[in-house]
């Protein structure tokens, strides 16, 4: 699916920033989660790539559609409710590198196919969920729309 292939090249950006701590452990899943495989735990941190909102419709052409595609980015880290300044900065600098990785109409080619992004947009999430704090996580979200020119009908 495009969706699938959007979450797969938004996956590859963020691990091509080389966050600190964080290398490869970006994660395609269905929903940001602490579980993990077999009701495991990640190793942390981690930033989850989630299909998470709803599909927008943006014009187009006379033959084709802009389809925007949600994909929710998450930070999961441990926090053992910590509510002091402990790696807040290089928890926001992720946010931060994140969002102007994909600001400013940024364009995504997805393989295979040749399907191509032509717009990425930055929705602000929560930065900090408080809920997860009293669970010992640090959580941040933000979601990046991602707008493919597709053909119109079966």
């Amino acid at each position: 699916s495009t969706h699938y292939l959007i979450l797969e090249a938004v996956q590859s950006r963020i691990i091509a920033l080389n966050l600190d701590e964080v290398g490869a452990n970006v994660l395609i899943r269905k929903i940001p989660t602490e579980r993990g495989n077999d009701d495991s735990t990640y190793g942390y941190p981690v930033i989850m790539v989630s299909p998470m909102g709803t599909e927008q419709l943006r014009g187009g052409t006379n033959v084709r559609d802009d389809v925007g595609y949600p994909v929710m980015i998450s930070v999961l880290a441990k926090n053992n409710q910590d509510l002091t300044e402990t790696n807040l900065n290089k928890y926001l600098l992720w946010r931060e590198r994140i969002s102007a990785a994909f600001r400013g109409d940024q364009q995504l080619q997805l393989q295979p196919g040749g399907i191509q992004v032509h717009k990425t947009n930055v929705e602000p999430g929560p930065v900090l969920s408080p809920t997860a704090v009293w669970n010992n996580q640090y959580q941040c979200s933000l979601t990046v729309r991602c707008e493919a020119r597709q053909a119109r009908g079966l």
